[in-house]
């Protein structure tokens, strides 16, 4: 699989594979960021660490599994970011370790999108926000 950060007027972005040693698949508490009973799915936690488990809970069955957890914040002078992270599955949740990317420009908050195997972006289902970036 390739990796890499590519730029598209004026776009930076980076498909990832889920980083590291897969994210432990011990049952945790899980508060969603934004519960909205309209959400096809929600994700949380909405802040932790870099490495931490990141999990994204699915609400109905959609016909295509989430395949990808995409990032997307503006860096610097009004430059976006997207960052797209693969999920796998553990149990009934789909989980990914939250890549250091996120500390690109010192941290800050990231919005989430999920976007199923099949292409389609659910649009978003949360925020995540890094709290172990250098400053």
């Amino acid at each position: 699989m390739k990796t890499g950060l590519f730029l598209l007027a004026p776009v930076v972005m980076a498909l990832l594979p889920a980083p590291g040693p897969a994210p432990s698949a011990a049952p945790q508490d899980f508060t969603p960021c934004i519960d909205y009973s309209y959400l096809q799915a929600v994700m949380g936690p909405c802040q932790g660490p870099i490495g931490g488990t990141i999990r994204v809970r699915m609400r109905q069955n959609l016909g295509s599994p989430p395949a990808l957890l995409s990032f997307k914040a503006v860096v610097s002078r009004g430059v976006p970011a997207r960052l797209h992270v693969r999920l796998q599955r553990r149990g009934s949740d789909y989980v990914l370790a939250a890549p250091p990317q996120l500390c690109m420009q010192g941290g800050g908050s990231w919005e989430t999108e999920l976007i199923l195997a099949n292409g389609q972006n659910l649009g978003v289902i949360g925020g995540y926000t890094p709290t172990n970036c250098p400053r």
